[in-house]
């Protein structure tokens, strides 16, 4: 048996239901992987004799799937300040965090309360020692495949310290899980040449030329699609302000595109010859095909999901705390910490 992976079947827009779909279809792909579904038991027994009387061959309860029964539940408004509290602490997101720090899983995803996911990851598995703050990682597509964007919002106000760890943690990632030798590190800024930026760019890039990793330098705005870097690094709030806007961006163009083909029978008809095309190109900006975001930094594996997860995204994200558990991502992060501390200059700030 492979990797043990705690699943929030609570937490997000669409759950228990979607989690459950989700959960059961990476279930059917990952054979080697045992996963716990964490939540009300009834419900989520209920959901999967659904499944089962529609779909015999592939529905029900398969034998690398457990309930790990609760019946609180964290709510996707509340403050993550409140996963803190004693009052909490046997919520599924809570539960589902606890069982990685038990050991008895090595990752836990969920489409739960963000804020919640972190707070949580943080207070029962710890972070990994010379990391200040984990983040929020989001893959995100470009002209050569994907590129990953850290931090997605977690980490609103940074300092040197914490803009150096995403980009080790960055290229760990990028190295062992997303399959590419020696990645790009790109700085976020408003101007790739050298100097550009405000205080804080300014100082960390020269910190980031040190660093054991292939940092490239300034990346500008309209450069991230380009391909031109693998790992994108900027605080919590430039890559929060990135992602909504691409976000927006991709839902603008497609609505734009549906709009303008209506009046126009000719339009529509070569709308329709394009429709593959379409097809394809709304798949590769799908959230739900990459499933969620890693969150880096933390002593164990954790997926956060879109609070809007459909069952194929949690299936998806299922796969990717999976897949960071079999590269065996943290012990990458604290090897690349761990050079890192052998730079020693008098502008390096001790880590």
């Amino acid at each position: 048996m492979g990797a043990t992976l705690a699943v929030d079947a609570m937490g997000g827009d669409h759950a228990p239901d979607a989690i459950v779909t989700g959960a059961l279809e990476a279930a059917h792909t990952l054979s080697d992987v045992k996963i716990i579904l964490v939540g009300d038991e009834t419900s989520l027994r209920r959901i999967a004799d659904s499944k089962r009387k529609s779909a015999p061959s592939s529905g029900g309860l398969p034998s690398n799937v457990q309930i790990r029964h609760t019946s609180e539940v964290f709510g996707m408004c509340e403050s993550p300040r409140n996963i803190l509290r004693q009052s909490k602490s046997n919520t599924s997101l809570a539960l589902s965090a606890k069982l990685v720090a038990d050991g008895e899983a090595q990752a836990f995803f969920s489409a739960g309360n963000s804020g919640a996911c972190m707070a949580a990851a943080i207070k029962y598995l710890g972070v990994i020692e010379g990391v200040d703050r984990p983040a929020i990682a989001t893959i995100l597509p470009n002209a050569t495949g994907h590129f990953l964007l850290l931090d997605a919002g977690a980490n609103t106000d940074c300092d040197e310290h914490n803009l150096l760890e995403f980009a080790l943690m960055g290229s760990a990632y990028a190295s062992k899980v997303m399959g590419k030798p020696n990645p790009t590190v790109g700085l976020v800024s408003i101007g790739e040449e050298e100097g550009k930026g405000n205080a804080l760019t300014k100082s960390v890039s020269s910190i980031l030329k040190l660093m054991p990793i292939n940092y490239i330098g300034n990346i500008e705005g309209n450069d991230l699609y380009t391909g031109k870097a693998d790992v994108v690094v900027c605080d919590g709030f430039v890559g929060n302000v990135i992602l909504k806007s691409s976000e927006g961006a991709a839902e603008f163009l497609i609505s734009t595109i549906r709009r303008e083909t209506m009046p126009s029978y000719r339009a529509q008809l070569g709308a329709a010859l394009m429709k593959p095309v379409f097809r394809r190109v709304k798949q590769i900006a799908d959230y739900a095909e990459v499933g969620g975001a890693p969150l880096l930094g933390v002593r164990g594996g954790a997926v956060v999901g879109h609070g809007r997860s459909c069952s194929t995204a949690v299936a998806n994200g299922i796969r990717m705390a999976a897949s960071g558990v079999s590269h065996d991502l943290v012990a990458e992060i604290e090897r690349l910490l761990q050079l890192s501390r052998t730079v020693t200059t008098k502008n390096l700030p001790t880590l």
